[in-house]
């Protein structure tokens, strides 16, 4: 198992979401703040990590550019775009999943920090949402 990749996704996986915020508030908003900047850059980052085609990826460039140069892209180039992240989210969840099951026997103690440690995870994820 990559470890370091495994991190990498579940590091997308959470910033995500936030990815996806930037791309409505840049649609919506007049102005590019920078926060709005950075966080644009991240879809760029997790499409190219989740390895979609060229023509998505033709796509997230083309309105992540859009975005920085001032212009506005189509709705539906956003719809296309907030769909191609959302597909994202999925495959680095399950990938994560999968890449961190443990199919080894376990301890009961082994279980319950285990189911510990998830709940707070699942926890913090929904109280950033």
């Amino acid at each position: 198992m990559d470890l370091t990749k495994v991190g990498k996704a579940s590091e997308f996986l959470m910033k995500s979401e936030k990815a996806k915020e930037a791309l409505i508030d840049a649609f919506g908003s007049g102005t590019m703040k920078d926060d709005i900047r950075n966080r644009l850059s991240l879809v760029q980052e997790i499409a190219e990590f989740c390895e979609r085609d060229e023509t998505e990826m033709i796509l997230v460039k083309g309105v992540i550019s859009s975005f920085l140069e001032n212009r506005k892209p189509t709705p539906e180039d956003i719809r296309e775009t907030i769909d191609i992240l959302s597909e994202c989210q999925k495959d680095l969840k399950d990938y994560v999943i999968e890449k961190t099951h443990l199919s080894s026997p376990r301890s009961e103690e082994f279980n319950e920090y285990y189911a510990a440690i998830s709940e707070y995870v699942k926890a913090k994820e929904e109280s950033k949402c």
